[in-house]
């Protein structure tokens, strides 16, 4: 380990900000569950002299206190009793490692070594070829996937040489990590498409359904029978929302009442359904899309974004590596 330190707002929150109510949504996530992804830079990418990586260190500090300034909540603590977030700019713990070793090795032993090395609550770790990991992870109960992924987006944007922008412990779960590449998938689309469809399903749709498939036989081979099933997606609400959410907004509330109450609908049943014993149900969630793969802080975009040990048992997709394909975490 380097170095640890906190890294602050460039700008301090003003005063009419400084509280940030959650709504009900986010009030029923746990505050130990954190959304999180590491992005792998290769060497070729990040090649680089001693005094050009001590300039691109400092320039992540510095892009990440400029970041914090437009999602300044996440500087600040979260109020338990409120139900609220302090954002008081306290800063973010970064937390900057170097290892010994090449990203070759690791992209190669990836699902035996993935948990060892992301144990890190997030920052940057480098090794003496100059390959590069950048993680985050970020408290469920403030932000969500497509949050955090716009929030690296945005750090990434502010560290490239430019002029910047103007604007938990656990149960022990095993993560398993299944590779569907985008022939695989566009196969699975061909032998799904149907004259009476009003859409052909998406990439992420067919392998929910080929997983959900091969769990539900699991199950009728453990129980001798075929059980009732359901299965759970997150969905980004964002874009179907008028007017539109603004990207960089790190709460996830819902003010629409129809909409609010339509979740809460849903959200109802899927506990109700969790709570029979005569029926299965399997959580999805899936991060296709979002601009992970473009995080391109000035030495390359990542060559692959890998999810952190999951908290819970969930089916978790991410982009493939090199954003082709589907990887599929499982645990």
């Amino acid at each position: 380990m380097l170095s640890t330190k906190l890294i602050k707002p460039s700008s301090p929150t003003r005063s009419h900000l400084r509280t940030l109510k959650l709504s009900p949504i986010d009030q029923l996530f746990t505050y130990t569950v954190k959304p999180s992804a590491i992005c792998y830079y290769s060497a070729d990418s990040s090649n680089s002299s001693r005094s050009e990586d001590v300039a691109r260190r400092n320039r992540l500090e510095t892009s990440l206190s400029e970041t914090l300034t437009r999602f300044y909540p996440l500087a600040g603590g979260y109020i338990k009793d409120s139900h609220s977030v302090d954002c008081n700019d306290e800063g973010v713990e970064y937390l900057e490692a170097k290892v010994e070793g090449q990203l070759s090795q690791l992209l190669s032993r990836r699902d035996e070594m993935i948990y060892q090395l992301v144990r890190l609550s997030g920052g940057e770790s480098t090794s003496p070829v100059a390959s590069i990991q950048i993680g985050v992870r970020i408290h469920h109960i403030v932000v969500d996937g497509f949050t955090a992924a716009s929030f690296v987006s945005a750090w990434a944007t502010a560290s490239r040489p430019r002029p910047p922008p103007k604007i938990s412990g656990t149960n022990k779960v095993v993560t398993r990590r299944l590779v569907f590449d985008g022939a695989k998938i566009s196969s699975l689309r061909a032998r799904a498409h149907d004259p009476s469809f009003q859409r052909d399903p998406s990439r992420v749709e067919v392998v929910i359904a080929l997983i959900w498939r091969v769990l539900m036989g699991v199950r009728k081979a453990k129980h001798g029978r075929l059980m009732t099933s359901q299965a759970s997606l997150s969905m980004n609400l964002r874009p179907k929302i008028i007017p539109p959410f603004n990207p960089c907004a790190v709460e996830t509330s819902l003010q629409d009442p129809k909409v609010y109450s339509t979740v809460i609908k849903s959200r109802n049943e899927l506990h109700e359904a969790m709570e029979e014993e005569e029926v299965d149900v399997f959580m999805f969630t899936s991060w296709g899309r979002l601009p992970l793969y473009e995080a391109d802080f000035g030495w390359g975009k990542p060559v692959w974004v890998s999810k952190i040990h999951l908290p819970a048992e969930q089916i978790f997709l991410l982009d493939g590596e090199g954003g082709n394909g589907i990887d599929a975490w499982w645990a």
